[in-house]
């Protein structure tokens, strides 16, 4: 039996998501286990900026357990109001804590007025809790998810919001760097989202605690329908399940989602020889037309290449609802055409996802064979697609966003309606470092350079932490035969310490911004 310091210890970290009730408020089992009395101390407010703590009763019935007696006069105290959602966490031997967060989804200081746009500035640099807000996600959100217009307002610095990305930090700790989209006054994160929520199996199902840490850096929490957090060990879960799938173990041994290449050995020296890797295309978006739906999906040939689909196979599309995930097997087949078709099983894969012409799949790749599928309805798109038309090219702007978003659209003609497809470029390049890349330069694959979008000269801010402010400015120059990163990179290789046999992971963030992670040879070897 564990003892009661064991129990209040563990009791800590239990946290639960409420929608707010006056009379009495439902609490799940787990949480009134954790309490473990029939009286809880909530922590409320006490006039002026005070804290004190509130008897309320700990009860049940046949409906399961609850706060009753006690909690309408605190949640009168606290102004909590209809439609408010509710965080509480047990800190141990009976006390609770609560956070609150009103109609527009932000925190509220329990028991304060909702303060004006001016006075949050001020007070949120004071206060030494961070800001919050709350998102209850709908299929709207999984692709792109506003921050509230509020939130906005209020906690980001109107300097920070012309930035065009942000880091989330997940579930499991891992950093993200995620795109961030401005329409009028709302903002959205979007680029990366999908596979951020595709990662960690997240659906409609749940609800999300987005914490601001300050300079667009954004914890995320997840909570499952029972309100609880989920449990961090389903990422580990997740990726045995993977581990049992079919011909994972072929997959491990060779890996087809990245391709390896050994350069010529150097006459003078093996120390030269170099080695890369490149990572493969994280999605391909796909607008469904009416042959897609009738015959099959045809898909680019440059995208199968780059995730190794050269051979008929099998294919696992998966995807993630409301009701739990659902998986149908699909035949692929190569096609004279220069492009490869998923035929049998992909109508199936239409009728019961109840595709229609005009909606958007996009596929994500896990594994060469296994991919999650992302179903955006025609109704619900919200501007997504902003692909040229001929009447638009007169107005055509020159950034290089928009030259990136050009480049990655194509348009295949032979079907009644235009199928419109957009290719995720490569999310890293990885390299082996040997004499001459210190020495001279760094040779970038072409087939890299040319998916990300390269087509001419241009300098590259390498960074080592997202977080960090230190940079350095490399040349790219463009070759027939490869890219060759010069000017800058000797000195990065100086400035970072990078030796013979180190590995280099360029992870892209944007096309000429790039966080590089250094795999130490002595770390590998010992």
């Amino acid at each position: 039996m564990a003892s009661s310091g064991d129990h209040a210890a563990a009791a800590k970290h239990l946290r639960v998501l409420l929608p707010f009730t006056c009379d009495s408020l439902r609490i799940p089992d787990e949480l009134a286990e954790e309490i473990g009395a029939e009286e809880a101390l909530v922590v409320g407010p006490m006039g002026g900026n005070g804290k004190v703590l509130w008897r309320v009763e700990v009860g049940r019935d046949g409906n399961g357990a609850f706060l009753g007696r006690g909690w309408p006069e605190l949640a009168d105290a606290c102004g909590v109001g209809a439609g408010w959602l509710l965080v509480l966490r047990h800190r141990g031997r009976g006390v609770l804590t609560v956070k609150a967060f009103d109609r527009t989804r932000c925190l509220r200081d329990l028991g304060a007025p909702a303060p004006s746009p001016a006075e949050a500035a001020v007070s949120g640099k004071a206060t030494a809790r961070k800001p919050q807000f709350i998102i209850v996600l709908s299929t709207d959100f999984m692709e792109k998810m506003p921050i509230p217009a509020k939130f906005l307002q209020q906690h980001i610095p109107k300097e920070h919001q012309n930035n065009c990305m942000a880091i989330v930090l997940g579930p499991h700790g891992k950093v993200y760097n995620i795109k961030l989209e401005t329409y009028r006054s709302d903002m959205f994160f979007t680029g990366g989202w999908s596979q951020f929520m595709v990662f960690h199996d997240i659906t409609e199902s749940n609800a999300l605690l987005v914490r601001y840490e300050g300079n667009m850096v954004f914890t995320v929490k997840v909570f499952g329908t029972d309100g609880i957090p989920r449990d961090s060990k389903q990422k580990e879960n997740r990726a045995q399940q993977r581990s049992t799938l079919p011909h994972s173990e072929k997959l491990q041994k060779a890996p087809s989602v990245s391709i390896q290449k050994h350069k010529r050995k150097n006459k003078t020296s093996l120390g030269r020889n170099s080695i890369y890797k490149i990572g493969p295309p994280s999605w391909i978006k796909k607008q469904i037309n009416t042959n897609t739906l009738e015959k099959h999906l045809a898909l680019a040939k440059a995208f199968c290449d780059a995730i190794g689909l050269q051979k008929p196979c099998t294919i696992t599309l998966r995807t993630s609802r409301a009701d739990g995930t659902k998986s149908w097997l699909v035949h692929g087949l190569t096609c004279k055409t220069s492009s490869y078709l998923l035929v049998q099983g992909w109508r199936q894969f239409c009728q019961e996802n109840h595709l229609k012409e005009g909606d958007t799949c996009t596929f994500n790749v896990i594994e060469t064979t296994l991919w999650n599928v992302l179903i955006t309805r025609h109704e619900e798109k919200m501007n997504q697609f902003c692909y040229e038309t001929p009447k638009s090219k007169k107005n055509k702007s020159n950034t290089d966003g928009q030259k990136m978003l050009q480049g990655s659209m194509n348009y295949l003609n032979k079907s009644r309606t235009k199928s419109v497809f957009e290719i995720g470029p490569p999310a890293w390049v990885k390299k082996e470092i040997n004499a001459s890349t210190i020495e001279n330069h760094l040779n970038l694959p072409l087939p890299f350079c040319k998916a990300i979008g390269f087509r001419q000269r241009c300098m590259i801010t390498l960074k080592t932490s997202t977080s960090s402010t230190k940079s350095w400015q490399a040349c790219l120059n463009l070759y027939q035969n490869c890219g060759q990163l010069v000017g800058g990179w000797k000195s990065f290789c100086l400035d970072n310490g990078i030796r013979v046999g180190d590995v280099c992971t360029m992870e892209i963030i944007e096309t000429t911004l790039w966080n590089v992670t250094v795999d130490r040879r002595e770390d590998r070897t010992r």
